[in-house]
């Protein structure tokens, strides 16, 4: 899903962690590509705000409920948010988003910056 609203930290949650993603740019596309392994598709939310793209979400508790002595940790639960600058010019109305075998992947097409108009303008005398 490809949502529009700007994203906040998650009150009350603490800071939220980082999955791990990789940007590349393509000739036509810049791709964004998160691993997201145990995340559920409506779970995650992305948007393009001005010159930066945010992928924010969260990934629910999958621990069974009773009592557990772990002896290591290393899966991030709860709310996550990623902030990338985007490196090039892009057209936000063409982004897809696209989540396939744990994988999130956002293409972004690229768009040529603008070409400045020249306009000539008319000087007027005060009186």
């Amino acid at each position: 899903m490809f949502w529009v609203s700007p994203a906040r930290p998650m009150p009350g949650y603490g800071k939220p962690w980082e999955p791990p993603t990789d940007v590349y740019e393509t000739d036509a596309s810049l791709v964004v590509q998160m691993e997201a392994a145990g995340l559920a598709p409506e779970d995650i939310n992305v948007a393009v705000e001005g010159d930066s793209l945010v992928i924010w979400g969260r990934r629910r508790e999958m621990r069974a409920p009773g009592h557990k002595i772990y002896y290591q940790t290393g899966i991030n639960y709860g709310h996550f948010l990623v902030r990338l600058h985007l490196p090039v010019v892009i057209d936000p109305d063409g982004a897809m988003a696209t989540y396939e075998k744990g994988f999130l992947t956002v293409t972004l097409p690229k768009r040529s910056p603008e070409v400045a108009q020249t306009r000539r303008i008319q000087v007027s005398v005060s009186s």
